[in-house]
């Protein structure tokens, strides 16, 4: 149910919670204060598909290639189906992109190409990438789209 106010109200509210936001920082203060958050910078990305891929793919290759051995290859040689068969299916996926969609698949390219990977042991990073955010490789970067 939704409950409009006027603007007194809303100004009552406003001081209300201001006031309790006060109070929980000053008792905040007393606690030892938050970690620094590490250094970050800018990092411009443009040009046509490919290219941008290969920047991003050179600015965070150790990252994905840490990530892939980590989070992919590891799981996968411990069950199956094995790497090749993981492989396989990727390069499925990637001809079923190219189909949807050849400027992703031209950016896809120029990853490969800038992380020195082939294109099916992207598919595996991307998808995690997609489905669960982009923070799962340390680069010191994040994508900004």
């Amino acid at each position: 149910m939704h409950h409009s106010c006027n603007r007194r109200e809303f100004m009552e509210q406003v001081a209300v919670y201001g006031a309790a936001s006060l109070l929980g920082n000053a008792a905040a203060a007393d606690k030892k204060p938050p970690p620094k958050a590490p250094d970050h910078t800018l990092t411009v990305i443009a040009g046509k598909p490919r290219e941008r891929g290969r920047q991003y793919g050179q600015k965070v290759k150790d990252g994905i290639h840490a990530f892939l051995d980590r989070e992919i290859y590891t799981a996968f040689s411990k069950k199956s189906p094995a790497k090749d068969e993981m492989l396989r299916y990727a390069g499925a996926c990637n001809k079923a992109i190219k189909e949807y969609s050849p400027i992703i698949a031209d950016e896809l390219e120029g990853m490969a190409e800038g992380t020195g990977l082939r294109l099916e042991e992207l598919a595996p990073v991307v998808d995690t990438e997609a489905r669960d955010g982009f923070p799962h490789y340390e680069t010191g970067s994040k994508p900004a789209i």
